[in-house]
């Protein structure tokens, strides 16, 4: 593996040239964070003095791959007159651009724009960015977003689209252009594996219970006065769901209890729309995620012929004594230059776990579509709750039919309500695959007819999804 280091296109470093040597050179990258690049440039190196603060760009390179790219932000001269240097990542150019008092409505893609649009008129070309790929997207298809402050286009990124919408930001290069893409999630797939007793040096599993809640109050936009001014109330869901102001996951809350949290969703202008928000937004609440932050070896820095890890992408980690094997996303890499062994990288994820579906499921509608005592629904409970550890799978899923004012838990009145031939089928998904497969009705798991499925721990060995369908042949 070769690596070589430019100053504003002139080579400052190459691996294989003896009178292009930098002393300790370093670069660090995390998702959505600048980045940075440190060396140490010898009095008698023959570009010593071409360096420029804050102007110069420096890129590296591993191989024929961009692994850095940004601009020089500090240096010491040492005992020896040596310079080292310390660079930020390209990202930290949005520090160099303000964003003045705005108020915005529109889509996420077009308020990137904005930002970018704003930005690239203050700054120098070598620091623009053209927006490239947008794959996050927000529930009502549009954002309001606003500020009366004067702000760094880095602080609106992070607290505007980054806090609210998550996701993450990537930068791509292609020819002299800078795309920076705002993707939903990473997609691309590193050719190595991380497995346990060859490059996986070390693992920590960490649960959290500060950030959970079992209800949620969501509040919308401020309301207006008369006169078409904010007052200090928000929106709440009372109007539309039955004059209170909160949801509740009555599962998680039999499991860790009653703890309320308020989200606030500064967007949304709609009651309907705020219920909405506010039932995703405790879906996650509810849920307890186990977060794996490992650390690896790149084996391509050890002679092997296979692409390096890149920051982004998704690796897939396999280790039997963890009860692991998953696709986790490549968050923090660490890259000694000169000691190519001591690279190292760290990934960051939730631990996959089985989920079983416990919201109404509508399976069809009233008499010409329409809701009403015609109305069928399907709910599957579960005995222990809807997320489990890998190793600790073990539950009794139950399937519930509601028609109209009718609750329905057993083959014989299915088949009273909806025919002789009425049957439930089951079906499960593993994480990765496009489709979900069949369970056979005379699976020793099912019982009751269907109305039941038993799981085992040896049933779930990533993230796995089970679905029930009510089918009523014509």
């Amino acid at each position: 593996m070769m690596y070589r280091v430019y100053c504003d296109d002139i080579l400052l470093y190459h691996s294989k040239l003896e009178n292009l040597v930098l002393l300790n050179p370093s670069v660090e990258l995390e998702v959505n964070k600048t980045g940075s690049f440190t060396f140490t440039v010898p009095s008698d190196h023959p570009y010593y003095g071409l360096i420029r603060k804050l102007k110069s760009i420096i890129t590296v390179y591993q191989d024929d791959y961009l692994l850095f790219r940004g601009r020089v932000l500090d240096e010491e001269i040492g005992w020896h007159n040596e310079r080292k240097v310390s660079c930020e990542g390209e990202l930290a150019f949005f520090l160099d651009s303000i964003q003045r008092p705005y108020d915005f409505t529109g889509g996420i893609r077009e308020f990137l724009q904005m930002l970018l649009d704003i930005h690239n008129a203050q700054v120098d070309v070598d620091k623009r960015f053209t927006l490239g790929n947008v794959t996050v997207t927000d529930p009502n298809d549009f954002i309001v977003r606003s500020d009366i402050d004067y702000v760094t286009t880095w602080e609106v990124i992070q607290k505007k689209l980054l806090d609210l919408l998550g996701g993450y930001l990537q930068i791509r290069h292609v020819g002299d252009v800078h795309y920076l893409d705002y993707l939903k999630d990473f997609t691309l797939l590193a050719p190595q594996k991380i497995q346990f007793g060859k490059n996986l040096l070390d693992l920590k599993r960490i649960r959290k219970g500060a950030d959970i809640a079992t209800s949620v109050i969501p509040l919308g936009a401020k309301l207006k006065d008369a006169e078409g001014k904010d007052t200090d109330e928000r929106l709440t869901i009372a109007a539309v769901n039955g004059g209170l102001d909160y949801v509740v996951d009555e599962d998680a809350k039999a499991q860790y209890g009653l703890i309320v949290k308020t989200v606030i969703f500064d967007d949304v202008t709609e009651a309907a729309n705020l219920l909405t928000k506010g039932k995703a937004h405790l879906a996650g609440l509810v849920k307890l995620p186990e977060t794996i932050d490992m650390t690896a070896a790149d084996m391509a820095t050890l002679g092997q012929d296979i692409t390096s890890f890149h920051i982004g992408t998704k690796v897939r980690v396999e280790s039997k004594p963890h009860g692991i094997d998953q696709l986790f996303t490549v968050s923090k890499l660490s890259i000694k230059l000169l000691d190519p062994a001591a690279n190292k990288l760290t990934l960051g994820g939730v631990l996959d776990t089985f989920t079983a579906s416990t919201s109404k499921i509508t399976v069809s509608g009233g008499k010409d579509g329409r809701d009403g005592q015609d109305a069928v629904t399907l709910r599957i409970d579960s005995s222990r709750g809807t997320v489990f550890k890998n190793s600790d799978v073990s539950t009794v899923l139950n399937v519930v039919i509601f028609k109209g004012g009718k609750t329905i838990t057993d083959a014989a009145s299915m088949r009273a309500e909806f025919g002789s031939n009425a049957y439930l089928e089951w079906q499960w998904q593993r994480m990765g695959e496009a489709t979900f497969g069949t369970i056979l009705s005379t699976d020793s798991r099912i019982s009751n007819e269907g109305f039941a499925l038993s799981l085992a721990p040896n049933d779930v060995d990533t993230k796995v999804v089970f679905k029930c369908q009510l089918v009523i042949p014509e």
